[in-house]
Order: C-alpha cells, then sequence, then structure tokens
C-alpha cells in the first residue's frame, strides 16, 4: 500500500517578520490609547486616579513583554529549531519565562485598573463589594500564575537550560491553565456594570453606545481565545517554530487589554473628534428622591427654559435698585453617575 509521506519543512523559514509586524501595529495602538485617556482626563480637568496609574503600570509590562518576544525574535524565534543555536535557543527560553511573568502582571493590571474605574463611576456598598471580590480573585490569580511561571521547573534553571537533569511542569498544560481562567475572570467583569448602566437615565440609544464602550474588552476575551487554539498546537520539539503563533497573540491579548481599559474612559475625547458618530451629548447629574442618576443633556436644557436665569438686585445709579438677569449654573459632569446601590 502506498503511503504519502509527510511534507519535509524547509529549515530557511522565518516567521519572524510575522511577528514584529503583528507586535509593532498592537503596541503602537496601545500606546495611543493610553494617550488618549490621560488626555481625556485633562480635558475634564480632574487629577489622575487609581485606575489610571494602574492602567500606566499595565501599559509599561505590555511594552517590556513585546519588546522581549521582539528580542526573541532577533534570537531566532520564528526560524525551526534545527537551525538555532543552543546559546540562542537558552536565551529565547529565558525571554519565554520573562515574558509570561508580564503576561501575568499586565493582565492582572488591566482588570485592576477596570474594577476601579467601575468605583468611581458606580459608587455604591453593594457594587463596592462585588469589585473588592472580583480583584481579590484577579490579584490571587495573577500572583499563582508569576509563581508557577518561575518555579515551574527544579531546579528553576531547568526551564532554559536544556544541559542540565530537569523536572519540569507540562508547558502546554500550564499555558492553557492560565489562560482559562483568565478568560472566565474577562467575562465576569464584562458583564459587572451591566446592570447598573442598563438602571441609568438615558435614551435607549445612549445606553447602548455606553454599553458598546464597555463592551469593547470583549476583544480580550476573543484574543485570548485564538491564543488558546495556538497552545494547544504548540510543537515543544520544535518550539522556536511553533511558539510564533502564541507570542503574537499573547502580545496582542496584553496590548488590547490595555486598550478596553482605557476606552470607556475616552469620550470627553471621542465626543470632541466625532460628536456625530458618538451621538452620546454631555449629562447633567441633578438629585432625585430615589437617588442621583443621569439626565441627558436635552433635559437640562428643557430645565433651563423653566427657570433660565436667576434675578439680582443690585444698587443703580440713582441709589435705586435695577434687576438684572443672569443664566443658572448647571452641574455637567463627563463621567457617569449611577444611583447609590
Amino acid at each position: 500500500m502506498a503511503t504519502i509521506s509527510p511534507p519535509s519543512k524547509n529549515l530557511g523559514d522565518n516567521r519572524g517578520p510575522e511577528v514584529t509586524h503583528s507586535i509593532a501595529v498592537v503596541i503602537v495602538l496601545s500606546t495611543l490609547s493610553l494617550i488618549g485617556r490621560l488626555f481625556s482626563r485633562r480635558l475634564q480637568k480632574v487629577p489622575l486616579a487609581a485606575s489610571d496609574y494602574t492602567i500606566i503600570l499595565g501599559w509599561l509590562t505590555a511594552c517590556c513583554m513585546t519588546i522581549i518576544i521582539y528580542i526573541g525574535v532577533t534570537l531566532g524565534l520564528g526560524k525551526h529549531i534545527e537551525v538555532v543555536p543552543l546559546e540562542d535557543i537558552t536565551k529565547i527560553l529565558k525571554s519565554t519565562m520573562a515574558a509570561e511573568i508580564l503576561y501575568s502582571i499586565t493582565l492582572s493590571a488591566t482588570k485592576i485598573s477596570i474594577l476601579l474605574f467601575y468605583r468611581e463611576i458606580f459608587p455604591g456598598p453593594r457594587f463596592t463589594v462585588a469589585t473588592n471580590i472580583v480583584g481579590a480573585f484577579v490579584i490571587a490569580w495573577g500572583v499563582a500564575c508569576i509563581l508557577v511561571s518561575i518555579f515551574s521547573c527544579t531546579p528553576v534553571r531547568g526551564f532554559w537550560d536544556l544541559t542540565i537533569p530537569s523536572k519540569c511542569i507540562e508547558t502546554r498544560e500550564f499555558f492553557i491553565g492560565n489562560s482559562v481562567p483568565n478568560i472566565i475572570m474577562d467575562v465576569v467583569i464584562l458583564t459587572l456594570p451591566m446592570k447598573k448602566i442598563w438602571h441609568l437615565q438615558m435614551q435607549f440609544k445612549q445606553k447602548l453606545i455606553v454599553s458598546g464602550l464597555f463592551l469593547l474588552g470583549g476583544f480580550v476575551c476573543i484574543s485570548s481565545g485564538i491564543r488558546l487554539l495556538f497552545l494547544q498546537d504548540m510543537d515543544l520539539q520544535n518550539l522556536t517554530w511553533s511558539y510564533v503563533g502564541t507570542a503574537i497573540w499573547s502580545v496582542v491579548e496584553v496590548n488590547v487589554a490595555v486598550m478596553s481599559a482605557c476606552f470607556p474612559t475616552m469620550r470627553p475625547l471621542l465626543q470632541r473628534t466625532i460628536p456625530k458618530l458618538l451621538s452620546i451629548g454631555s449629562f447633567s447629574s441633578r438629585s432625585q428622591k430615589k437617588g442621583g442618576g443621569l439626565v441627558p443633556c436635552e433635559n437640562t436644557h428643557a430645565l433651563r427654559s423653566k427657570d433660565s436665569t436667576v434675578s439680582q438686585r443690585v444698587p443703580g445709579p440713582s441709589q435705586g435698585h435695577v434687576t438684572i438677569q443672569k443664566p443658572a449654573e448647571v452641574n455637567h459632569v463627563n463621567i457617569i453617575q449611577s444611583e447609590t446601590a
């Protein structure tokens, strides 16, 4: 019986440029999103909050991870392992460990930043407790993944030194085990504010737009899922070649996570640049019997039409009094406010 032999691999193939181009695009996009977030804060004339500092940390670690993957490309990542010198394989494995540690730090930082942002715009004891619980899981899982990344081999140097006897956990299983809980936590964090948003006093279209800004984080779940598919197909016998897909989507995932944490804060900037497309308008807060809420700008104008001026009596030139009119002040806010939970 005739058999078909598998196609022989071309040892001259190099997927390094594929990695370089992909990671360059996403790091530029995440940097622009962070700049947009900080510029929006400037437009609002509000100081940076804890969520801003946390996402800056996440962006820095994402940059470091991106640089490490690029260094791996210069050492031979993207080539078949047969043509990569042993000393470069050792360096690539070291960079892989460093990238996994930074991967866990970045995802944890972006998740915590999003939770802190939720607490800024959705005050309330029950919601605060919920964010605290989710945040505790995020931190605990992040620390666990970092420790496993460091101590995955006994001795530790056995992860990158192939010349010494060592006992290591299954690399593929560890990567997969790291990804699945992250996807679950992403879904939980995405759905956490939806009830609050849909109880805001806004038009249906505005609720959809605001929900969409928050649900942009769903791209992180998509990136995680694609990364998971590449992890399952990773060939540890030809790691420098088969790790390319995982490396690309790991960098994509962390940078998309930074972007998803920045997008909901960029409404002032988007409102200035694409007001017709965004069509959210500004919002005015006012107290109500059942708690504070979000009121569209159109309702603010209606309030002004009923009592648009304030009378003030001042001394006139003949020691009489002249009544002057000045516009009533309305408190506008640029950040979503919700009723107290």
